[in-house]
């Protein structure tokens, strides 16, 4: 109906395009949601993978790659958003999920820059590499306003 709607052109242009956009955005994160889970991968292993040089050099990439999405600026969103992918046994990311969302915009964003990370150094379980399940939580936050602003 609502593509009737706009395929009729009963909106805007501007309206048509934020639609489409936004059922766009939908399509993507459903297939990235019901993408089929690795059998093969463990939910814990004697060494856990890790990022390239660690932790901090984790926090690092994120926070010069990470992009708070204008909409959700806008819109005061803030809040965690998990993610969970494999990092296989040759230290590919795979399976990207998000299992706690706040937005489209910040799911598809956190996405993406775990697309982006490079190569990880794979877990290994008795003494063999192996891949395993990785949760990955990002916080969005807005900056206080000074009240002396406004």
């Amino acid at each position: 109906m609502l593509l009737q709607m706009i395929l009729t052109n009963q909106f805007t242009m501007k309206t048509n395009k934020r639609i489409l956009n936004i059922l766009f955005l939908g399509l993507i994160l459903f297939i990235r949601y019901t993408s089929p889970v690795d059998a093969q991968a463990l939910t814990k292993a004697e060494k856990m993978p890790s990022f390239p040089r660690g932790e901090a050099a984790m926090q690092k990439f994120i926070t010069d790659n990470l992009k708070y999405p204008e909409d959700a600026q806008k819109a005061g969103t803030q809040g965690r958003v998990t993610a969970q992918f494999i990092v296989t046994a040759e230290g590919e990311i795979d399976n990207i999920r998000i299992i706690r969302g706040i937005s489209p915009s910040c799911d598809a964003e956190v996405v993406r820059v775990i697309k982006a990370m490079p190569k990880w150094v794979p877990g290994e379980d008795n003494g063999k590499v192996a891949a395993v399940y990785y949760a990955l939580p990002i916080v969005y936050k807005l900056p206080l306003k000074d009240s002396k602003n406004k």
